[in-house]
């Protein structure tokens, strides 16, 4: 790997107890590590890295599992895998600190991370982070884990990905679609396994737990129960900064520019 990351994309591996884990990087800097939503990956964050890697280093992991990232041989059932792996990435990469943003079932993870390893996480931005009361999880659970088998006529494509794609990146343009396809397809049938993490995670309970600053990021435009979900949980956090953007997700990751600006005006308050 290349060690010219200050303007250009870079990729590389870092070997964990989850395998080989993938990343891509842009900048130099304060750290900031930016963590998927399901069944994307790291590629979610592209058109993002020139903007966020500006006076910083961004570093977007493929969580096991999905994009070029090593698979784990059984489903894991809790955000401690994840979030342990990507801590093992921080460690390889040098990183004694580091903030994170999560998107999604990113943000889930994210918010794992910063309140298991308190003294290494800075701050941390959760955009669109669903965090459950115990009531809630079967209907989430219902929503969510939808598995489906691989099958030689390859309905699957039309039964699963294509639905599941539109229903994430609503109104992609080409570039965008092509990422998030390509995306589904890597992840494959074993996909719901990170949304059953996010299904058991015990959220208030880590939220509690977080000593950085906290930035609840919401697009106008996410799921209403998500978002419904999100304003319940961000009064257990003292002094958290609530900022909203405009529209769907998936616009901005495709236009970053909305979302990044806030992103920079709260981890400028962090550094």
């Amino acid at each position: 790997m290349t060690t010219d990351t200050a303007t250009r994309e870079v990729r590389g591996y870092v070997v964990t107890r989850a395998g080989r884990i993938h990343y891509r990087e842009m900048g130099e800097g304060p750290a900031l590590l930016l963590l998927h939503q399901t069944p994307s990956n790291g590629s979610q964050f592209g058109p993002s890295l020139p903007l966020l890697a500006r006076g910083r280093r961004v570093i977007a992991v493929d969580t096991p599992g999905f994009g070029m990232s090593d698979a784990p041989s059984e489903r894991p059932g809790d955000a401690a895998y994840y979030a342990e792996t990507f801590v093992e990435v921080a460690d390889a990469l040098g990183l004694a600190e580091f903030d994170v943003l999560g998107h999604h079932t990113g943000a889930t993870f994210a918010l794992e991370v910063a309140a298991t390893h308190p003294e290494r996480v800075r701050g941390s931005v959760f955009f669109g982070l669903l965090a459950l009361k115990d009531e809630d999880r079967d209907f989430w659970a219902n929503v969510l884990l939808k598995p489906y088998e691989l099958d030689r006529a390859m309905d699957f494509v039309d039964t699963f990905v294509k639905p599941k794609v539109a229903d994430i990146v609503p109104g992609a343009d080409g570039p965008q679609l092509q990422r998030e396809l390509i995306a589904a397809l890597q992840a494959g049938p074993a996909y719901w396994w990170a949304y059953d993490a996010v299904c058991r995670h015990d959220s208030y309970d880590r939220l509690a737990r977080l000593r950085g600053r906290v930035l609840f990021l919401n697009a106008t435009e996410d799921d209403p129960l998500l978002v419904t979900a999100m304003r319940a949980a961000a009064p257990a956090v003292p002094g958290h900064v609530w900022t909203d953007v405009e529209g769907h997700p998936a616009f901005h990751f495709r236009e970053p520019r909305a979302y990044t600006a806030a992103v920079d005006a709260f981890l400028g308050g962090v550094r």
